[in-house]
């Protein structure tokens, strides 16, 4: 799998429906990639991922779609042996083209594990706003007693960020339960 071959298709899934196809046929043939792919199709998406597409490639996909299908893409990926993928994909949350995707993966696997490659993140000063509430949402869909330990730091260390970071944190909380 080539790094062009994914943003075909990953442009084809975030792309309109098409008037032949359902969205039940989409979801199906967007599997059948996945099983079909094997590693190299997470070699190609983390490269994505480090080197962001022009609006050229993108086709006729919006950025915000095709950056969801190809976080959905990875979560899909990992959620079939998430530690090894865990592994794999941890040390890019130093990049910074590659971190808030990232988090939110790590998070949708929702292993305990995930915490380890997230707690660094906390003493990054150079993360923004929108990586704050993305790791705040990450650490709820993982939850447990450090999860919740983590938020409730996040919530005394970020007291004057947003608003919306501090909701955030209060749903991550409730959902962590």
């Amino acid at each position: 799998m080539t790094r062009q071959q994914a943003i075909a298709a990953l442009a084809d899934f975030a792309g309109p429906l098409g008037p032949f196809e359902s969205l039940e046929e989409l979801l199906k043939r967007k599997e059948e990639w996945i099983v079909t792919s094997g590693r190299e199709l997470a070699d190609a998406l983390l490269d994505i991922l480090i080197h962001p597409l022009d609006d050229n490639e993108l086709r006729s996909a919006t950025r915000e779609n095709f950056e969801g299908e190809l976080s959905e893409v990875l979560q899909l990926l990992g959620k079939r042996d998430p530690l090894p993928f865990l592994q794999t994909i941890g040390p890019y949350l130093t990049n910074p083209h590659a971190r808030p995707t990232i988090i939110e993966v790590v998070g949708a696997l929702g292993a305990q594990e995930g915490i380890d490659w997230l707690e660094p993140l906390l003493s990054d000063e150079r993360l923004t706003s929108d990586e704050l509430i993305r790791l705040a949402c990450a650490l709820g869909e993982i939850g447990g007693d450090r999860a919740r330990a983590l938020l409730e730091h996040m919530r005394h260390s970020y007291p004057g960020e947003t608003e919306a970071l501090q909701r955030e944190i209060d749903v991550a909380l409730q959902s962590s339960c």
